[in-house]
């Protein structure tokens, strides 16, 4: 998560302002890491890292996005 805590440095999203097709790739694995179901990994492991959970907040904010994961755990 360092490496996603200094890639966002400065910036919203991965690449800059706008989201990417780098943060759509980065999304789903983050937001495994917030479910609990992976071995090994709590779902807490993020809470460490406010510049990554303010990331994965900003992405889940997007109505696309939203809409998207909309019932999905």
């Amino acid at each position: 998560m360092g490496y996603f805590t200094t890639a966002l440095e400065g910036k919203d999203f991965l690449c800059g302002s706008e989201p990417t097709l780098a943060d759509c790739y980065a999304l789903p694995m983050l937001r495994n890491f917030t479910k609990g179901t992976m071995a090994f990994v709590p779902k807490e492991t993020l809470d460490a890292y406010p510049a990554v959970t303010a990331y994965l907040a900003k992405l889940m904010a997007i109505p696309a996005v939203a809409k998207w994961y909309e019932g999905k755990a």
